[in-house]
This record gives C-alpha cells, structure tokens and sequence, in this order.
C-alpha cells in the first residue's frame, strides 16, 4: 500500500521534535542523567534545579519547543486521516488526545524556571516550592497519561489501517507500550514506587523512535512520489 503522503515539514517535525525533546528532557536537572534524584523526592528535584539554574533554565524552553514541533507533525497526518472509518476516527482522536497532553507538557516547563529561581539556603523559600514542585507533578503525570492513551489510540487505529506486516507489528507494539506507561506511571506516584515511575520514562524511548520512523517512512514517500503534470 502506498503511503499517503503529507508535508515535508511534516515528516521533519516528526523526526526532529520527540529527538529534540527527549534530548533536552535527559539533561534537565533532577532528572535521569543530571544530579538525578527520584522524582518522588520533591525537595531533591528543587534543589537540583536551584543548583544548575543556567541548564534549568535552558533545556526548559528546549522540551517545550521540541513538544511542540512533534505535536505539529503528529497534527500533519490529519491529512491522511480523512475519511470516516473507525481506524481513522480513533486515529484523528489519538493525534487529540496527543495534543491536550502535550500542551500539558508544555505548561509544566513553565514552573522549571520557577523553580530553577529557589533559594536554596532560605527554608521559606523551599516551604514556598514545595507546592509548586507538587503541581508539576501533578500535571506532568496527567498529561503524560493523557499522551500515552493518544499514543494509544493513534498507533491502535494506524495498525488497523496498515497492510505492511513490519509496520502493524510496530504499530501494535507501540500499544502495548503505551498501556505499560500508564499502568507503570501511576502505580509509581500512587505507591511511591521509583521502580515503576522510571520504567515509565523507559517508554518515551520506543515512543521517540516510532515518531522518527513514521518521519522517514513519510519523507521517503514523497521522495517516490510522481510529480504532478
């Protein structure tokens, strides 16, 4: 089945946005490679933000802005999402649920420079973070299950669409790793399991390669696309 093609700077962002973001989300203080601490340690996640504000301050707009071009690529297959069967309608409410997330996401970016502004040496400003810290997490944890149902619905509804046997099976995989993050996502911050939240954040890794391949598969359409008349 030929591929229905859309946008070449479509496809790019598909491929530059989740690499850009998942990049600047590992050098974000406090998190998996910078004076990691666990994400249920709320105080360690301020002070490690406090302590590198210069990185805070710049991988923050980073992850937004790499969100937001992934979201703009994710939204550029609408156009190959036109017509009214259930595949395509769980599809187009996949790329929705995608965008509500992710703008979730986005927000929660806001309270890093925030928090990257604490004084670390004054408990009155640390009581004063606390709860900030506490909402970015709240929000981060919803979004980031609002995504992963996206993720879901999307790669679910591809699957019933797709007739190349490796791309249903990618697509499919993709599914159930999006139910892992949910299932993992939740049981962390319910049961305070770090076990859990960073199996979680595993899953933004096959989440990352899936958006560069549909990138790929999408550019290379257009590379063999006839030109029109």
């Amino acid at each position: 089945m030929k591929t229905p093609s859309i946008s070449k700077l479509g496809a790019l962002a598909l491929i530059v946005g989740p690499v850009l973001g998942l990049a600047a989300f590992l050098l974000e203080p406090g998190g998996l490679l910078l004076d990691r601490v666990d994400a249920i340690d709320e105080l360690g996640k301020i002070k490690a933000l406090a302590s590198n504000s210069a990185i805070a301050h710049t991988v923050a707009p980073l992850i937004a802005l790499g969100l937001t071009v992934m979201l703009y690529g994710f939204n550029s297959l609408k156009q190959t999402l036109t017509d009214n069967t259930n595949s395509a309608a769980l599809a187009r409410f996949g790329i929705f649920s995608l965008t509500v997330g992710g703008f979730g996401w986005i927000l929660a970016q806001g309270f890093t420079y925030i928090l990257a502004q604490t004084q670390i040496d004054s408990e009155q400003m640390l009581s004063y973070a606390i709860p900030i810290q506490k909402t970015d997490t709240g929000i981060t944890l919803i979004s980031g299950v609002v995504i992963a149902i996206g993720i879901l619905a999307l790669s679910s509804g591809l699957s019933a669409r797709e007739s190349v046997v490796f791309h249903k099976i990618t697509s499919l995989v993709i599914s159930v790793v999006s139910i892992i993050f949910v299932a993992a996502a939740i049981t962390g911050y319910v049961a305070s399991n770090e076990s859990f939240i960073t199996l979680g954040r595993a899953c933004y890794f096959p989440w990352t390669i899936w958006g560069v391949m549909l990138g790929v598969r999408h550019l290379k359409s257009q590379a063999v696309a006839p030109n029109p008349a």
